[in-house]
């Protein structure tokens, strides 16, 4: 159990990390399933705020 609460923060690290590093400038984003198949494409004026949302 332990293991596994560990292994959450470390992602919730990893993707902190990754949002931070987003520029707050327009550009295109996708949503993608488990699969990997694209289910949105969206674009964004600022990108830092539309993920964060």
């Amino acid at each position: 159990m332990a293991s596994k609460v560990m292994e959450a923060a470390s992602i919730n690290n990893v993707l902190a990390e990754q949002l931070e590093r987003l520029p707050a400038s327009p550009g295109v984003y996708l949503m993608k399933d488990a699969g990997g198949s694209i289910l949105y494409i969206g674009k964004a004026a600022n990108l830092h705020s539309r993920v964060r949302s």
